[in-house]
């Protein structure tokens, strides 16, 4: 599998692992920027099964925090060993807003603003 360099954010490369706390696009550890799963962990294995089936091995772009993207300013470019990204799929769709419009995670206004859906205000 390719590795992926967020840096550039120019290659594509599919979302190879789902796990809620565990995404991984060509291999390597990504946070997506503004959004969490905040939901009863009793929910975690069901959502991260609709996750697995909507969203695996979907080709991304991804930039890091710093470099254009909505959390800029909002929160450090890692996290542990992941980096803090921005992706986007090949028609330009941001991943991190369809998770939260789907309801699977949820949009954290301290890093992104109004920017993603919030499971507390149903915005």
């Amino acid at each position: 599998m390719p590795r992926l360099s967020v840096r550039s954010g120019k290659r594509l490369a599919p979302l190879s692992k789902i796990e809620v706390y565990d995404l991984r696009v060509a291999g390597r550890k990504i946070v997506l920027c503004g959004v969490a799963f905040t939901k009863p962990q009793s929910l975690r294995a069901i959502v991260t099964d609709a996750a697995r089936r909507d969203y695996q091995g979907l080709a991304l772009t991804c930039k890091p925090v710093g470099k254009g993207t909505p959390c800029d300013g909002n929160i450090a470019s890692k996290l542990g060993d992941a980096i803090v990204v921005q992706c986007l799929t090949p028609d330009g769709a941001d991943l991190a807003a369809k998770l939260a419009e789907n309801g699977i995670l949820c949009g954290q206004p301290a890093q992104a603003g109004s920017t993603y859906k919030s499971c507390l205000s149903g915005s």
